[in-house]
């Protein structure tokens, strides 16, 4: 079972990477950093060098890709106004960290064989697939 960081960083890492409009290639070209797609899975989770590496080439903060929408949360806070769109979906992220945090907790303590592991191994996965959803363009 993957760990909630492992999770967080790899999602914060292609959601950065899109908004920036590059592909895994060009995000390779940018931070000479390979194997991109490890680190989105949640394969793989970068050390400290890497990490640094992400954020100057990507101009966002350790915080943002490492913990995700709390930290990010945070950090718009700090400026004078969030518009209610932005609040709206900083609110959704938070609840579905919760959620997963949670769903992992169940998954870790429940016997692999019981109905309440199955359950929250689905509803894990269709967080995932969520996400998948939200980064694959329509097709008109």
């Amino acid at each position: 079972m993957k760990e909630c960081t492992d999770y967080v960083f790899g999602s914060m890492l292609r959601v950065t990477r899109k908004r920036m409009g590059l592909s895994q290639s060009e995000l390779t070209e940018l931070t000479g950093v390979p194997n991109i797609g490890h680190y989105e899975t949640g394969m793989r989770l970068p050390n400290y060098e890497t990490l640094l590496t992400f954020c100057v080439k990507m101009k966002v903060s350790p915080s943002l890709l490492m913990f995700g929408a709390a930290a990010w949360e945070r950090d718009l806070q700090n400026r004078a106004s969030i518009e209610p769109i932005t609040q709206a979906l900083l609110t959704t992220c938070r609840q579905l960290a919760i959620a997963q945090e949670a769903l992992i907790e169940v998954t870790d303590e429940a016997s692999p064989d019981s109905d309440v592991y199955g359950i929250a191994d689905i509803a894990l996965y269709s967080i995932k697939k969520a996400g998948e959803r939200i980064d694959t363009p329509k097709q008109q």
